[in-house]
């Protein structure tokens, strides 16, 4: 893998990327957060992803390489987004002399994705969305019940005295539930792993042991994924998106993945999105023992089904 700074849009983004070309289709990975660039937990907990792609991982203006880029609050910031993802995308098709490459989108990486594919299918042979994200209010009520019950079942006095009575729009868009969200569905393996646990110092020793990052880099990232520009997008601007009523239709083949205890983008919500979605050919993976990741949780299984959306092609 190699790490490179690629000028689109009058920014320079920092991008991984495999440079090795062969007959491998090219891969767009759009990673979430959406601050948080996943080249390291990808490349360290599925390598098997370089079997079937030759990947690129363009991280976000704000987040990681780029926590130095100045980003502006609300929906605009996920339309540059898409545009500078179209023009990394049209940068290594031309770079490696390939005619399409497939997307992937990751947890909210996939509001990025369906966008892109949306406005520019040509450069695409089909869209992949993993934990795909839809309406954050209902999810963030489904995620609400998880709590409440845990709690019960558990017997928190106290986390149970602030849920009850409290499911309303400004409770659930507020930076307290996210935490409060974050802790709980961490500890029930609801988030980045199910079949074990994942933690923040977990997350700390993977990126500070990831050889393409330097030391100044690896400070950047967790500085922009604790930042308040993050809070911004989460408690805020993303609760009056419906991302299946904007995308309402793909001319591309469309593969959602989910994982059954995912509560960071509910399978509940992935399936209203692909209700919505109008596309030539879809199909809906669930993955029954998974959390955010299902390539951590069940590797073979999401290596037989990448392997025969490839063979599609």
């Amino acid at each position: 893998m190699k790490k490179e700074f690629i000028q689109v849009n009058e920014v320079s983004l920092g991008t991984i990327f495999d440079d090795k070309v062969d007959e491998r289709p090219l891969l767009i990975y759009v990673h979430g957060g959406p601050l948080y660039p996943e080249s390291a937990i990808i490349t360290k907990y599925f390598p098997q992803i370089s079997q079937f792609f030759q990947c690129v991982f363009p991280e976000m203006r704000g987040a990681g390489m780029n926590a130095t880029i100045d980003i502006t609050d609300g929906k605009a910031v996920f339309d540059d987004f898409a545009s500078d993802v179209k023009e990394i995308t049209r940068h290594f098709l031309e770079r490696f002399n390939k005619k399409k490459a497939f997307i992937l989108g990751h947890s909210f990486g996939t509001v990025t994705a369906s966008k892109v594919v949306k406005a520019y299918p040509e450069l695409y042979h089909a869209y992949i969305g993993v934990g795909q994200v839809n309406d954050m209010y209902e999810h963030n009520k489904i995620v609400y019940d998880f709590m409440l019950t845990t709690a019960k079942n558990k017997n928190k006095k106290k986390l149970m005295a602030k849920l009850e009575n409290n499911k309303n729009r400004a409770y659930l868009s507020s930076k307290e539930f996210f935490l409060s969200s974050q802790q709980i569905t961490a500890a029930e393996r609801k988030t980045i792993f199910h079949t074990r646990k994942y933690g923040s110092f977990q997350t700390i020793k993977d990126v500070f042991s990831y050889k393409l990052y330097s030391f100044t880099e690896k400070k950047q990232f967790f500085g922009a994924l604790f930042s308040s520009k993050l809070m911004t997008f989460l408690t805020n601007d993303m609760f009056d998106m419906n991302i299946g009523e904007e995308i309402e239709s793909l001319v591309i083949p469309m593969y959602l993945f989910a994982g059954k205890h995912d509560l960071m983008a509910c399978t509940e919500q992935a399936l209203a999105f692909y209700d919505k979605i109008d596309a030539p050919k879809k199909s809906f993976y669930t993955y029954e023992n998974s959390a955010h990741f299902p390539m951590f949780d069940e590797p073979q299984k999401f290596e037989k089904d990448l392997q025969e959306i490839i063979a599609a092609f």
